[in-house]
């Protein structure tokens, strides 16, 4: 009976030690999912800020993701012609070479303060970049 008794506590300390080990784990994965870094959107990393083995701050740069999904190209655009555009109104965007159709885009924002010195104002448009075309480039908008 003996034998008995000590097999079965030493069951129940291996089933113990057992549990123990299952939420060591599911500390450690928890700990691990902490560290991961989360983009709120869908894009490519375009930099790398911090290297493995190398400790971030909490407001220091890490990596720069780029989407190129759609376009959102700011327009300075001279008042006499700001003063009839509107959120949600037609755009014409042009890229520099021959044969390049233009994109059709909308306006998404208008600033409501115009620059004086320029005699400005910021218009925002979207266009889609179906064709994959990188940021950056110079491009010619044009109001309907």
């Amino acid at each position: 009976r003996l034998d008995a008794r000590l097999a079965e506590l030493s069951l129940a300390a291996e089933r113990l030690g057992h549990a123990q080990a299952g939420r060591k784990y599911d500390e450690a994965a928890a700990r691990i999912e902490r560290m991961a870094l989360r983009c709120p959107l869908a894009g490519r990393i375009e930099q790398v800020f911090v290297h493995v083995g190398e400790t971030a701050d909490r407001l220091q740069k890490v990596v720069r993701v780029v989407s190129v999904d759609a376009f959102r190209i700011d327009v300075s655009v001279p008042l006499a012609q700001a003063a009839g555009l509107r959120c949600d109104g037609g755009a014409s965007v042009r890229f520099p070479g021959e044969g390049a159709a233009p994109l059709k885009g909308r306006i998404v924002f208008v600033q409501a303060v115009a620059d004086a010195a320029s005699e400005t104002l910021v218009v925002r448009v979207e266009a889609p970049n179906r064709g994959g075309r990188p940021a950056g480039e110079h491009v010619r908008v044009s109001f309907p």
